[in-house]
């Protein structure tokens, strides 16, 4: 199986579910309906992280995660308890966000 942000979908119906979201985003349809392949509109997601002004994930929130991603396992291995996520971590990785840019 192909991963599902392997793939982008037409380029004529990403086009026009582009030019839907340029015209008015709060009244697009993303019903299965209207647009059957999700390859669609996950290469539109896809494109609109790629196009960001700033990156999303910072590099120093990307390395908190992935050393909180490397030590979680060791310490559920262990049988350390409440080894999951914590509000407070929560807080202190969203503390490693950019500032909005207006």
């Amino acid at each position: 199986a192909v991963g599902l942000y392997r793939l982008c979908g037409s380029a004529a119906v990403k086009k026009e579910l582009r030019d839907a979201f340029e015209r008015d985003s709060a009244s697009v349809n993303l019903s299965e309906e209207i647009y059957p392949d999700i390859n669609v509109i996950t290469g539109i997601l896809k494109d609109y992280l790629r196009e960001l002004p700033s990156a999303l994930i910072t590099k120093t929130l990307y390395e908190v995660v992935l050393e909180a991603m490397a030590k979680w396992p060791l310490k559920m291995a262990m049988g350390v308890p409440d080894a999951g996520p914590t509000p407070a971590n929560t807080v202190a990785l969203l503390d490693c966000l950019p500032e909005a840019e207006m």
